[in-house]
């Protein structure tokens, strides 16, 4: 039995959940921006944010475009057949900008993983090579893919072969690239902060919901990446439901790295030159110097930074600098 939606209705209720999540990017965007001016200059670099901008007018623009749609699909027609008609024209020219729309979110939210990738790793373009390939190959397969709306021929689906073949490489590449470097942040994460045992339980804590925001982050990119490429590749109708939200969620994961980032909550873990030495007596202290100049106690809050670009130690020590009492 084969499963038919008619795309009057698929439209209005793909664009009523795209409404519903465009709200929720609205506070996301906004609080992003609150925290960026709170931050520590520097923290999170100017081109991230002007990204940041570029996909909130991305976004803004898409359901501008789905708005019109509708207008012209429900009120400028005259009869539901029309209506319908509308609706089934892939290649319309709105349609065909709405895809790039899609595609170009999608590139620049991976940007801003890529980037937070670089900078737990301390500038390491080593470990940023593979997920940079796989970024220039979701590029390549994602504007192919739009433009291979503009070649969908009147009684055709969005599962045509030459279509589908673009598009499920595209869904692919993306998945496979979020996934990695969920856990290459999260494992570099989870190896600088391995020596936290030993200090306070808030601390411990502390550490633990950073690695957790981090993996639940990239979790919610990379499980509507799998609603997405499941649906496609099993030509089932329910995408048409979805398939709108995907490029405000898209953009609300990459924002919210930046909140946290400015929020201070998963920017960095102090990172040391040398194994630090034990004190020496009563009163003493680690003469330890943190290469991102803090210092604290161990009833202080310890930021979590990660220390800029600079030639440190092989071994990535994480230390408390603390005050031995009596």
């Amino acid at each position: 039995m084969v499963l038919t939606v008619l795309p009057n209705i698929s439209v209005l209720v793909s664009v009523w959940m795209e409404t519903l999540f465009y709200g929720v990017y609205l506070v996301v965007f906004a609080t992003a921006v609150y925290f960026r001016k709170r931050a520590t200059k520097g923290l999170t670099p100017s081109l991230v944010i002007v990204v940041a901008f570029l996909m909130f007018a991305i976004c803004t623009a898409h359901i501008a475009i789905n708005l019109r749609r509708l207008i012209e699909g429900f009120i400028l027609t005259q009869t539901k057949p029309q209506t319908l008609a509308y609706f089934y024209q892939f290649n319309d020219p709105l349609n065909v900008a709405k895809q790039f729309l899609w595609i170009f979110n999608n590139i620049l939210a991976d940007c801003v993983l890529v980037w937070r990738l670089w900078t737990v790793w301390n500038g390491n373009l080593y470990v940023c090579i593979g997920p940079i390939i796989l970024l220039l190959g979701t590029t390549g397969f994602g504007l192919a893919t739009a433009e291979s709306f503009a070649i969908v021929k009147k009684g055709d689906t969005i599962f045509i072969k030459k279509l589908s073949e673009r598009a499920l490489g595209q869904y692919s590449l993306t998945l496979a690239n979020n996934l990695i470097i969920t856990g290459l942040i999260a494992g570099r994460v989870w190896y600088l902060t391995r020596n936290i045992r030993g200090l306070a339980m808030p601390v411990q804590k502390r550490y633990s919901r950073v690695i957790l925001m981090i993996v639940e982050s990239g979790m919610v990119y990379a499980f509507c990446q799998i609603i997405q490429l499941s649906f496609y590749a099993a030509k089932f109708p329910g995408l048409y439901f979805v398939a709108d939200s995907f490029i405000q969620i898209f953009a609300i994961v990459p924002t919210s790295i930046i909140i946290f980032v400015g929020m201070n909550i998963n920017s960095n873990v102090n990172i040391i030159s040398s194994t630090p030495s034990r004190p020496s007596g009563r009163g003493a202290t680690h003469p330890t110097t943190l290469l991102s100049g803090n210092v604290s106690t161990m009833n202080d809050p310890i930021p979590l930074e990660f220390a800029p670009n600079k030639d440190i130690s092989q071994t990535d020590t994480f230390v408390n600098t603390y005050d031995t009492k009596a």
